[in-house]
């Protein structure tokens, strides 16, 4: 059992590293500059070069791909585009209403189900 379940993990292996570099280069790939997006609307050029240089956005891509690695190891997910909060922090706060919305209906379904609990 104990066998199977590492060999189930080493599979995953190369699907959780094609994730990451898919993510990163369509994050990458987005139209527009997220320099100007998080600068603002009325941002100046130097302003702009100042959150590039800020977001590490001026440093080659393997540059930032190795950052990307180490962050998303350490856990850290970066901010919200929305509410610039730590995704983290919004992970956290909204997940026990996602659990919520997700258990009782599935609790429910088994409860009514002639082969579930009921």
């Amino acid at each position: 059992m104990l066998v199977m379940f590492l060999k189930r993990m080493m599979m995953a292996i190369p699907s959780l590293i094609g994730v990451v570099i898919v993510t990163f280069l369509l994050t990458r790939a987005l139209p527009g500059d997220p320099a100007a997006y998080f600068a603002g609307p009325a941002a100046t050029k130097e302003a702009i070069e100042q959150v590039r240089v800020q977001l590490g956005l001026d440093k080659p891509l393997i540059v930032q791909f190795g950052n990307y690695v180490r962050d998303l190891a350490h856990g850290d997910l970066g901010n919200c585009l929305t509410t610039g909060q730590p995704v983290s922090k919004e992970i956290k706060a909204r997940l026990p209403v996602s659990t919520h919305n997700e258990n009782v209906p599935s609790f429910r379904t088994m409860r009514m189900s002639p082969f579930g609990w009921g």
